[in-house]
């Protein structure tokens, strides 16, 4: 079982039903976070760790913001603590370059317990100083690294996106999930203690 994550290239035309972030919530609870465009800035909120309290900021984001990406990421702990740090999406250049993460990187994860793979990598790609559209080299590096599970969405304050193994997700009706859009669907495919799911 991996997070979720939901990408919109465009908030005005994200459709997504309250019932799937109830679902997405509900079935990777250690966090959730959002991604969105405001005075031409990305902007992370994040550290929802209530559904109550992650719907209203929802709303109050959609309400707010007419133009530009919406990222949302929806935390199931595989290493590091449950804490605001390690809650997704990450903010890699302040304002200009954000990340989310499903999965694990099995060279990253050992390293340091307080922090996840996922913000190790987010700092590595800030102290190397990369933006978007990434290299050749670079894509490579992120696609070698993800290896056949791992996916990473990528946004920039210009509405450019990555998304690093796209074809393991789905688009539905506008919006790209990580979970090839199995949280659409009301019926729980799986348990919190089902781990023999690996895609």
């Amino acid at each position: 079982h991996m997070c979720l994550i939901i990408f919109s290239p465009n908030i005005k035309h994200a459709k997504i039903r309250r019932s799937v972030l109830e679902r997405g919530f509900a079935r990777n609870s250690d966090g959730a976070g959002i991604a969105y465009l405001r005075d031409g800035e990305l902007a992370v909120s994040k550290a929802f760790f209530e559904i109550e309290s992650f719907l209203k900021e929802y709303d109050r984001i959609r309400s707010v913001t007419r133009r530009g990406p919406l990222l949302i990421h929806f935390r199931y702990g595989t290493c590091g603590p449950n804490n605001e740090t390690n809650t997704q999406p990450l903010m890699i250049h302040g304002g200009t370059l954000v990340m989310a993460h499903n999965g694990v990187f099995s060279g990253l994860s050992e390293i340091d317990s307080d922090i996840s793979d996922s913000v190790r990598l987010s700092r590595l790609i800030r102290g190397n100083g990369w933006s978007l559209p990434f290299t050749k080299d670079q894509t490579g590096m992120l696609t070698a690294l993800c290896e056949s599970s791992s996916k990473l969405v990528f946004i920039d304050n210009r509405g450019r996106s990555t998304i690093i193994n796209e074809r393991l997700g789905a688009w539905r009706a506008g919006s790209w999930y990580s979970d090839k859009g199995r949280v659409l669907a009301k019926v729980e495919p799986f348990y919190k203690g089902d781990d023999e799911r690996t895609d």
